[in-house]
């Protein structure tokens, strides 16, 4: 079977525990009374539970998911200063292109109204 390899990426991560706020993780979701002190996080793919101590990470696109701890140390390691400072860039450049896209669209619309 071929081997790959995962590609070298900067991400952001927190780690979470109850009372903790992090962006993305919401408290019983669907305001069910059996899962008054449940927590989740809304992935691309859903509400997925979270447990005290997994790593909420936000991925390159801006997307959350949660990740146990034993695979977060042996995934990941603390990003050097320079890598920091291309993720911030990566986030900045994908604004501008959001920016963009979104005036494409309103283009786009009114040139159908013509």
């Amino acid at each position: 079977m071929p081997k790959f390899r995962k590609k070298p990426v900067v991400i952001e991560a927190e780690q979470w525990f109850p009372g903790r706020e992090i962006e993305g993780v919401v408290c019983n979701p669907l305001n069910h009374p059996l899962m008054s002190d449940a927590h989740y996080v809304k992935t691309v793919n859903g509400w997925a539970h979270i447990e005290p101590g997994e790593w909420i990470i936000t991925g390159v696109k801006g997307e959350f998911y949660p990740c146990k701890p034993d695979i977060f140390e042996a995934t990941y390691e603390p990003a050097r200063d320079e890598d920091a400072a291309l993720l911030r860039a990566a986030r900045s450049d994908r604004a501008v292109l959001d920016e963009v896209n979104d005036k494409v669209d309103i283009l786009l619309k009114m040139a159908r109204l013509v």
